[in-house]
């Protein structure tokens, strides 16, 4: 199957809550083509609703499977235009789930001055995951370490992800934190939760 087509208008955006964004998206072969097109609509989405800028949001994005890949950092796009485009190009990966790879590449690499990581900026990590990850200790590790330099939101999909994983993840409180929907096609739902909890 094509993966599902990104139809979103790019708006002015209305949300000025001035953060530094990561998006960390399962790329894993659970998913499949069509659920990952899916997904990156929700990613543009979000990113249509807010307001990008060197002194308002900005966002990096990540994908991940048994390996991990940088589609941008915070530095690479200050205008809203120029990243939505971006959106699309993110690549699926398929094959195994090493989360604890992507939240150590989160803390140790994308939240970093380098890579445009802002002083007086709060960060945020939006995750997308369906499953469970391949190692839960090392992912338990790994998300707490990030803890300390980002907030964590997650957003699992579908049933074959564990929850109690996904409050390790995730920032306290897990009622505020912890997203969760039946499938794929249910994710523009959570446009609005999200936002919410983002800022």
């Amino acid at each position: 199957m094509n993966q599902a087509k990104n139809n979103h208008t790019v708006s002015s955006g209305h949300i000025h809550c001035a953060r530094d964004i990561l998006f960390i998206v399962d790329s894993s072969d659970s998913l499949g083509p069509e659920n990952f097109g899916l997904m990156k609509n929700f990613v543009a989405s979000v990113i249509n609703e807010l307001t990008i800028g060197v002194s308002e949001s900005l966002v990096a994005i990540m994908s991940f499977s048994s390996s991990l890949v940088l589609e941008c950092n915070l530095n690479t796009y200050d205008n809203k235009q120029t990243l939505m485009n971006a959106v699309p190009r993110i690549r699926y990966i398929g094959l195994g789930t090493n989360t604890s790879n992507a939240l150590n590449y989160a803390r140790t690499r994308v939240f970093t001055s380098v890579a445009g990581d802002r002083q007086g900026f709060a960060n945020v990590v939006i995750i997308l995951t369906d499953g469970r990850s391949g190692n839960p200790v090392q992912t338990a590790i790994e998300a707490a370490a990030l803890h300390h330099v980002a907030k964590v939101i997650v957003i699992g999909i579908g049933p074959a992800t564990a929850i109690s994983e996904l409050q390790a993840i995730a920032t306290d409180p897990d009622q505020q934190n912890v997203l969760l929907v039946r499938d794929f096609h249910e994710l523009q739902n959570m446009l609005k939760p999200i936002l919410s909890v983002v800022c």
